[in-house]
């Protein structure tokens, strides 16, 4: 009359591998979402040129997004910046990291005697991140 007996310890490994392997997935999920949750986010505030010499374009920004983002190259109208050889200088190093939720500047200076731009040309400046992001501003040298 006791048969029922050996079924009990057998469900109750069941139980608690069931409870080990939930435990288990709520953990490598919990990681996924914590992953796929960082959002990548730049944000330039502002962007103008100066200057009757050289141009000084100065542009500030911030990541308002929860990841980190790494500027690996600076576009001038579609071409990086080191490719106007010595007409075009940043004053930051790339790659540039960029920690989430701060702020920060950067100036390109334009040489005026420059063969690639003049006063008064629209200039598109794009950062581009490790990601692939684009983020563009249009700026007019005065």
């Amino acid at each position: 009359m006791n048969e029922k007996k050996g079924i009990v310890p057998v469900l109750a490994v069941v139980i608690l591998i069931a409870v080990a392997l939930g435990i288990a997935v709520a953990f490598w999920a919990t990681g996924l979402i914590g992953t796929l949750g960082k959002v990548e986010k730049l944000e330039i505030r502002t962007a103008y040129a100066s200057g009757s010499g050289p141009w000084n374009v100065y542009m500030s920004r911030a990541n308002t997004g929860t990841a980190d983002i790494t500027i690996v190259e600076i576009t001038i109208n579609g071409q990086p910046y080191n490719s106007f050889n010595s007409d075009v200088r940043v004053n930051q190093s790339i790659p540039y990291a960029i920690n989430a939720g701060s702020s920060f500047g950067v100036t390109i200076y334009i040489k005026r005697s420059s063969t690639y731009f003049t006063s008064g040309q629209t200039i598109e400046i794009a950062l581009i991140s490790g990601s692939g992001t684009a983020i563009k501003r249009t700026v007019v040298l005065p």
